[in-house]
């Protein structure tokens, strides 16, 4: 990861009221246009789509 990177993950995790490795995930779910996988429901302040692992699991056993 570039530090460019992670200076904006940072500054997005503070501005949406993040810590630090929660912005990382929200960065990375926006650069690939996919949804966050995790149980921490402050993910959901977010503008990014928040699944909880046993959406995805039952997903793919179908």
């Amino acid at each position: 990861m570039e530090l460019e990177e992670e200076l904006t993950a940072a500054s997005l995790a503070e501005r949406i009221g993040l810590d630090f490795d929660d912005g990382l995930h929200y960065y990375f779910a926006v650069k690939k246009k996919v949804p966050i996988i995790s149980f921490d429901r402050d993910f959901d302040k977010t503008d990014v789509e928040r699944l909880e692992p046993h959406e995805v699991i039952g997903s793919r056993s179908k």
